[in-house]
């Protein structure tokens, strides 16, 4: 759970807001093991799902585009099986609509969760598919469904005994990362930014991705070239649009930040803009 990776000053388990369908009496059933010996997974029931709000209040100083960062959210999602065995997802979520994906998992995915056979992901995909219709926007039933996908993906790797690298059909346990930052922060001048990427850099990242599209291309140019000034041409550099650019501008965006040698570019354009 990447919510959960660095400490959270203040952070309590009052942060964390249930909202959870159980069929307890489901727990008297036969319990079938996640693995029998025969080193495959076997069958499993899931007896349990619940839907968790994860809240850590921040200083409202730093911003993106699309919002200021007063309080991170996350909806987390838990699925509990007759095995013993519970997998844990996470769902990307719009920060002040984060309600649409918490209700939409707690009434609409989880009674159709419930009894499944976590291991059989195809056919539960499918009537998710059939629920999605429910759904307060489209982007809703797709974040709730990576949300129970993660979980899933979980519980299988715990049934084969395998760590999740490897169940995903990984050949090692690691994994490429980067560091995000590069936020918009009141009271910051374009010297703290590169600070910030420095300390990255000396932390041993080889990659980095920053926020723009809040400021004029100008004036954003200037933040990305001080960025890439202070890390150096060996680091892979990204930025994250956040969805604010327009088709009539993006292209000239683009050009423009491949210039100064950004990699790519995350978000350019509203999520649902796809024709």
């Amino acid at each position: 759970m990447a919510s959960f990776m660095r400490p959270a000053p203040r952070t309590t388990s009052s942060s964390i807001r249930r909202r959870s369908v159980h069929r307890r009496s489901w727990r008297a059933l036969r319990s079938v093991r996640s693995r029998c010996g025969c080193g495959r997974a076997c069958a499993m029931k899931i007896i349990g799902v619940k839907v968790l709000e994860f809240r850590r209040r921040l200083d409202g100083r730093s911003w993106n585009p699309a919002f200021r960062w007063h309080e991170r959210r996350a909806p987390l999602l838990i699925l509990e099986t007759d095995s013993g065995l519970s997998g844990v997802g996470e769902a990307w979520s719009q920060q002040p609509r984060i309600a649409f994906v918490l209700d939409y998992l707690a009434r609409r995915c989880a009674p159709a969760l419930l009894g499944r056979d976590p291991l059989l992901r195809m056919p539960i995909s499918s009537q998710l598919e059939s629920v999605s219709a429910g759904a307060t926007e489209p982007w809703v039933a797709a974040a709730a469904e990576s949300a129970i996908d993660i979980a899933l993906w979980d519980l299988a790797a715990q049934a084969a005994g395998q760590p999740l690298w490897r169940a995903l059909g990984g050949s090692t346990g690691r994994a490429a990362v980067y560091a995000s930052g590069g936020l918009y922060r009141d009271g910051s001048s374009v010297n703290d930014l590169a600070h910030e990427f420095e300390a990255d850099v000396e932390q041993g990242f080889t990659a980095v991705k920053m926020k723009l599209g809040a400021l004029p291309l100008e004036a954003d140019l200037e933040r990305t070239r001080t960025v890439r000034d202070a890390v150096g041409d060996e680091v892979t550099l990204w930025v994250d649009a956040v969805n604010q650019l327009i088709r009539a501008s993006a292209p000239a965006w683009c050009a423009a930040l491949a210039r100064v040698g950004v990699a790519a570019v995350q978000a350019p354009l509203p999520f649902d803009d796809i024709s």
